[in-house]
């Protein structure tokens, strides 16, 4: 019917809407937040990390992320796989490029903390590049308002971890240890929603 096919594209826009805005309302959360729990010097813990990560994890998954947008559902399974499986090589070379700079940095920096900071982003480098797959895949079956409410989902546990460990002292850490959690979920989520599995296939 036209006009219940009108009111699901209008459910799934207010749906979308409102996962948008409040994924940016917790972003402004977690920030207020993290400002109040943590010191100066976990903020520029966290920075110094940025800054190597720009260099040890510059090539992002060789492109990936941008192929899986424009691709058909149907193309997902003749190219998928191996789409999948160079963005993995790839994360896994920016992963060990960070865990390679972790301890030098620490020593040249002379902060204790920076090297699990680095060692956490290494892990968090591959968990994004895993997570954009089974996302990608549900956009392009224009799944957008299930995007959306894993989208809400996450960001609230992505805000409730950095509380809990920005007010137990985790330091820098909480920055990285929060978007790993939120990402895993993510993945997880989407690749269950859609029987979208992660697996590497042929």
């Amino acid at each position: 019917m036209p006009h219940t096919k009108d009111s699901h594209k209008t459910l799934s826009l207010i749906i979308t809407t409102f996962a948008s805005f409040f994924a940016r309302f917790a972003g402004l959360l977690t920030q207020v937040i993290t400002a109040w729990y943590l010191t100066p010097d976990d903020f520029g813990v966290y920075a110094i990390a940025l800054g190597i990560t720009t260099f040890t994890l510059i090539m992002r998954g060789g492109g990936t992320g941008l192929i899986y947008q424009t691709m058909r559902p149907q193309e997902y399974a003749a190219v998928g796989g191996g789409l999948i499986r160079l963005a993995l090589i790839f994360a896994v070379l920016g992963a060990l490029f960070t865990l390679g700079a972790a301890l030098p940095a620490q020593n040249y920096y002379d902060q204790k903390s920076l090297a699990w900071v680095l060692v956490s982003m290494a892990v968090l480098a591959v968990f994004n590049h895993l997570s954009l797959y089974p996302r990608a895949k549900m956009a392009s079956q224009l799944l957008f308002k299930e995007i959306a409410w894993i989208d809400v989902f996450t960001s609230v546990v992505k805000l409730a971890t950095a509380f809990l460990l920005a007010r137990a002292g985790w330091g820098a850490l909480t920055f990285v240890i929060a978007q790993i959690c939120s990402t895993f979920l993510q993945m997880i989520l989407c690749s269950i929603w859609r029987n979208s599995s992660v697996k590497i296939s042929r």
